[in-house]
């Protein structure tokens, strides 16, 4: 758990737990006895070695660290940036926090036709990269192949197989079961979760884990499984003539998809994204919390590095973060 998780659990801000955890007089006794529970209720322990980076940020005294950040993009860049809007937010968070504690951090594109492992380690001990991000990888079982004792590591996301290092990743069973009975309390009736495989193999098969599990519930007929809208399409023609209101649970790109072949969003057809794409303002959306991924990926390697932990952990750790909500046109409750 993080500080911003115990925060949230307490209806505080980040301050306020950090003065509370110290019993600091500008919090008041019984807050800070709530918030010292909560924290043993779910086992949040203050790491000494964050503290200390963050009472520099707090003095104005950052200090220029010895050794830089490296974040490693295997799906392609364009222009110096990720070539994904999720990955360019991820790559801020990670920018902004490497900032806070006084770190460089260098993007370095690392896609498959580019890269030659043996050369990269070079580059990185050269340039003094002590701690690398590994970002999310384009297949579903992305290796990287580099020699770990001479790095401390954190990878981001499910799709990266090696190095099984401490990994930082969004909640997604949660926020996918979340969204489907969402969908089903507001009277839509089926839903059809669109993903392609590929995608749900690189989620580590938690979208189709939760469309099963929800299947076993409510029956496969309630809750139906389509690799694409084009799929989808005759069925939900038919449900659209006999007076019925699916609703599509998937990418935001289905929004336009369903346009495009005259469906009107959302009297006809109701629709859920998992991302909250800024080309969709307007989907109803799980908010994916890329750019605190980011941070937390930077806030877990400055760690590492600071403790001198180099190579792969026998046990490692993962850092899994809530998804949020975006409201949206959408995804109306529909009238029984």
């Amino acid at each position: 758990m993080t500080i911003r998780e115990l925060a949230a659990l307490a209806g505080v801000s980040r301050t306020t737990v950090s003065y509370g955890l110290k019993n600091d007089p500008r919090v008041s006794p019984k807050t800070c006895a709530r918030i010292q529970a909560l924290a043993r209720e779910h086992g949040y322990t203050p790491s000494p070695i964050i503290n200390t980076l963050m009472k520099e940020v707090r003095a104005g005294a950052v200090r220029h660290r010895k050794y830089s950040l490296a974040y490693l993009c295997t799906r392609g860049t364009i222009g110096g940036e990720p070539r994904y809007a999720f990955e360019r937010a991820m790559l801020m968070g990670a920018k902004l926090e490497a900032e806070e504690l006084g770190y460089d951090l260098e993007l370095l594109d690392c896609t498959p036709s580019n890269i030659d492992e043996r050369q990269l380690e070079r580059i990185l001990i050269a340039r003094g990269q002590r701690g690398v991000i590994v970002g999310p990888t384009q297949e579903h079982h992305g290796r990287i192949q580099l020699n770990w004792q001479n790095f401390s590591v954190v990878c981001c996301g499910f799709s990266v197989e090696e190095p099984q290092a401490d990994r930082v990743t969004a909640d997604l069973f949660a926020a996918f079961t979340d969204g489907l009975n969402l969908i089903l309390s507001r009277g839509y009736d089926p839903v059809f979760a669109v993903m392609d495989p590929q995608t749900n193999l690189r989620l580590g098969q938690r979208w189709l884990s939760v469309v099963s599990l929800q299947q076993r519930l409510t029956g496969s007929q309630k809750v139906q499984l389509f690799s694409n809208v084009t799929e989808a399409l005759p069925s939900l023609e038919q449900l659209v003539k006999a007076g019925k209101t699916p609703a599509i649970f998937g990418q935001s790109n289905c929004l336009n998809q369903l346009r495009d072949h005259g469906f009107r969003v959302p009297e006809q057809v109701g629709l859920l994204a998992f991302d909250n794409l800024p080309d969709v303002p307007e989907a109803a959306a799980i908010i994916q919390p890329h750019l605190l991924l980011g941070r937390r990926a930077v806030a877990q390697l400055a760690m590492l590095v600071e403790r001198g932990s180099r190579g792969v952990p026998e046990t490692p750790c993962r850092i899994s973060m809530s998804c949020g909500w975006q409201e949206g046109a959408t995804l109306p409750k529909r009238s029984k």
